[in-house]
């Protein structure tokens, strides 16, 4: 028998999990206050806050966004600002961590996913990194991000081919180095971007005018206060069109969580 979508959001294991994120979120909102250093709600978190002033319901996730320089200066203070049960996890201090990414993450919870890699599997918020770019290099994001994309060693493909096609690219991986360069040196233009984007290794399209965020104002998200875009208008409608309207019930979908163990 299908569960009513209502009794779904209220799970137990999915109330506790917003809340371990609802509290890692504050903690990183009082960091970045403390240090002066930017971010905002993004993404489905800001929809949430703008559309339901909370999660939203079949939402379970925290997105954060914040400029590659504000992420630079909090990579290097976070760890010691961090309570005890929570850790900053990137490539850097999660050696097991395939993905390039940054999250913080609960240490005393493990999320079960078939996706899910690395030491520290706890229930998170994502951090972006935020890039500026000029909207007439836009047209390079196709090829840097099927080269990051490269994964000789994943366990999961859609067809025979395309692990096929990752095992003769593989060899490309050499140059990863002097791509990450010319990308970081040459492509991104924090002066003269006009553009934000999700860094080109994650293999997302997420992108819309950096004007949008050039003032930041405070939206409630569950009852607490948070950074986010001034233009969340202008940026929402952007990503998601007509995003008052919540999507029809079969497109809605927990996406992260298959089975949480809180210790």
């Amino acid at each position: 028998m299908i569960q009513p979508e209502e009794e779904l959001y209220n799970d137990p294991t999915l109330v506790e999990a917003k809340k371990r994120m609802f509290k890692i979120l504050k903690v990183h909102d009082a960091i970045c206050r403390k240090h002066g250093l930017k971010y905002w709600i993004d993404w489905g978190t800001l929809l949430g806050a703008v559309r339901h002033k909370g999660f939203i319901p079949w939402d379970d996730d925290i997105d954060v966004s914040m400029p590659r320089a504000d992420l630079n200066k909090y990579m290097k203070i976070v760890e010691n600002e961090l309570p005890e049960d929570m850790v900053f996890q990137s490539r850097k201090t999660d050696r097991l961590l395939k993905r390039h990414k940054y999250n913080l993450r609960d240490l005393n919870s493990e999320i079960v996913h078939k996706f899910i890699d690395g030491e520290f599997r706890g229930v998170f918020i994502d951090i972006f990194p935020v890039d500026s770019v000029k909207s007439s290099r836009l047209f390079l994001a196709p090829f840097f991000k099927t080269y990051f994309s490269i994964d000789y060693s994943k366990k999961t493909y859609a067809s025979f081919s395309r692990r096929l096609i990752h095992y003769i690219l593989s060899p490309f991986l050499l140059f990863k180095p002097l791509v990450r360069f010319i990308k970081n040196k040459f492509i991104f233009d924090e002066k003269n971007g006009d553009m934000y984007v999700l860094d080109w290794e994650y293999n997302d399209p997420g992108q819309y005018k950096k004007s949008y965020c050039d003032e930041l104002i405070e939206l409630e998200f569950e009852g607490a206060l948070f950074f986010a875009p001034k233009e969340y208008d202008l940026l929402l409608t952007e990503l998601y069109g007509d995003y008052m309207t919540p999507p029809e019930i079969g497109n809605r979908a927990f996406k992260h969580h298959d089975k949480i163990i809180f210790k």
